[in-house]
């Protein structure tokens, strides 16, 4: 990657790349990243499809998170890294919040259905009852336009968090899957063994490491963020094969590949697990 300065943030307009549209809500996205600037979603200017809730304008760029600190990838950066190598033929819209912030996550919902993208992912900066009252609350005043994938929470200390989902309850949604990490057998990855979350699937997300080291090889923790890109990145290879096919049909379709848990039932995901989500729907 080239240095990031003030001027380079300002992308000079380009061309639309086509294909299926993903928005990406996090709070931000290094899209100076060769990988990513040439996957960005644009207008009919040629200006990139995306919003900084944050600053006010069209400069989604990526604030220095926790995970950098901890020398990994940026987690939104990580999430558009994955989801571009598992659906090459998407383009990204890039969405910056505060992903704290209630009213944030509305907001950039409501401004993802005015997008031409059918598709979105999200992680959430904590897993309290406000930030997915505020997510439902959201997704129900805009109908099914589109489906979102959403990290499921990750706090480790708080064995019980569960407790603080029962108040927002989701199930009503058939336009949101909620997704947690798992490894290839379908056991804990990130997650506190034997805590329960609020996730409809877990799916492995410690695929890269087994694979051969490519261009777009890059360091990433194999937590929910990273499972919820791989959903998206499926989502988006089924959307391609069937254009016409609707939020809560997706919805069903994904939840139905998932396989039972080693031992029989896990609080980790209520429809169990997908160990190689990479292999649906991809290119024979």
């Amino acid at each position: 990657s080239f240095p990031v300065t003030a001027a380079s943030l300002n992308l000079p307009p380009g061309t639309d790349p086509g294909g299926v549209a993903v928005a990406v809500i996090e709070t931000g996205v290094d899209y100076t990243l060769p990988h990513i600037a040439e996957h960005l979603a644009r207008d009919g200017e040629g200006e990139l499809i995306g919003w900084d809730f944050v600053d006010g304008d069209r400069h989604p760029f990526k604030e220095r998170d926790d995970l950098e600190e901890a020398d990994y990838a940026h987690r939104g950066t990580a999430m558009a890294r994955t989801l571009i190598k598992r659906a090459p033929k998407a383009r990204l819209e890039v969405v910056r919040i505060d992903t704290s912030d209630g009213e944030a996550v509305k907001k950039s919902l409501a401004f993802i259905a005015q997008t031409p993208a059918k598709l979105a992912v999200l992680s959430l900066k904590s897993s309290t009852a406000a930030l997915w009252a505020a997510l439902r609350e959201g997704m129900e005043a805009l109908q099914p336009r589109f489906l979102l994938i959403v990290a499921a929470g990750e706090d480790e200390g708080d064995r019980d968090r569960i407790k603080e989902h029962l108040a927002p309850r989701l199930d009503s949604l058939d336009n949101v899957i909620v997704v947690t990490a798992c490894d290839h057998a379908g056991h804990e990855l990130t997650t506190a063994e034997g805590a329960a979350t609020n996730a409809d699937i877990a799916v492995n997300a410690e695929a890269f490491s087994g694979e051969l080291l490519t261009a777009d090889t890059f360091s990433f923790k194999p937590e929910p963020s990273i499972a919820a890109a791989e959903v998206a990145g499926l989502a988006a290879r089924l959307l391609a094969q069937d254009k016409t096919i609707k939020p809560n049909e997706m919805r069903s379709v994904i939840l139905g590949l998932a396989k039972p848990f080693p031992g029989g039932h896990s609080g980790l995901a209520k429809s169990g697990f997908i160990a190689d989500p990479w292999r649906h729907f991809s290119d024979p």
